[in-house]
Order: structure tokens, then sequence, then C-alpha cells
């Protein structure tokens, strides 16, 4: 199987975007819980259970935006699945068109295109953003409202 290099880039780009966000999940939970953020980076999900446990501890302005920002982490990591662990084939060897992706947990196809994962790539890279933003300016005393979300 030879799949397109552009395709490939942009799914290795999914990978680092998706552990980018995870890395500030872990940074933010082990500013909160006193853990070495690396501590949280063991085991796939550890980071954003870190986070969500270290909520306890947040100023009430910031609760509600780090939540927002915690749902969409979940959401983004669990799509990340769809492209990463999935089944990838080449259709062309079988004289159809284009790629076909298979998640492995639904056996659902899932579209694919450089265009579709740089899109995500860029949807992970803009939450990771927003969890670093709401942590400087609460380190920073700062108020939520001067953080763009």
């Amino acid at each position: 199987m030879v799949f397109d290099t552009d395709v490939l880039a942009a799914l290795g780009r999914v990978v680092v975007d998706a552990a980018g966000l995870e890395t500030a999940l872990a940074v933010f939970a082990g500013e909160r819980l006193a853990l070495d953020a690396r501590d949280t980076m063991g085991r796939p999900g550890m980071a954003l259970k870190a986070a969500r446990r270290a909520l306890h501890d947040v100023e009430a302005e910031f609760k509600p935006a780090y939540e927002a920002a915690f749902c969409e982490a979940e959401s983004l990591l669990l799509r990340r699945h769809e492209f990463i662990h999935a089944i990838w084939s080449d259709a062309s060897e079988d004289n159809l068109s284009g790629i076909t992706v298979i998640h492995m947990r639904t056996f659902r196809k899932v579209d694919v295109s450089v265009q579709i994962l740089d899109t995500f790539s860029q949807s992970l890279r803009d939450c990771r953003s927003k969890v670093i933003r709401l942590l400087a300016a609460e380190i920073n005393h700062r108020p939520v409202t001067d953080v763009i979300l």
C-alpha cells in the first residue's frame, strides 16, 4: 500500500497537534495538582482526567471557560481516534478511487483528505492555545474577559 505523502504528512500533524493539546492539559493539571506534567502523560486520556480533577482549585470566574475548553478538548481528542486508530486502505489498488478509512471500534467510514486533516489539526491547536491563554491569564491575575476565546 502506498499512500499520498501529503495525506500522511497531514496525519502526522494531527498526531503532533493532539499531543500538544494533551501537553497543555497536563501542564494545567500539573500547575494545579503539584504534579510534573510528564506524570499525567503516561496513559491516553490521563491528561484530560487530571485537568478535570484540578478544576476544583480554579477561580470561580475561570471555571466555566475551563470547563468549555476541556469539553472541546475531549471531543477533539476522541475524534482524532477516527483518523489515528483506523484501518487505512488504498482503494486504488482495487481500481477504485481514493483512500478508505474505517474507524476500528465503530466500523464507520471516515472521510479523509489533506484539507479535512489540516482543518482538524487547526482545531486541536486552537483548543491548546485556549487552555494556555486561560492558564496564563489566571496565573497573571488578569480577568477571564481578557482572554480571547
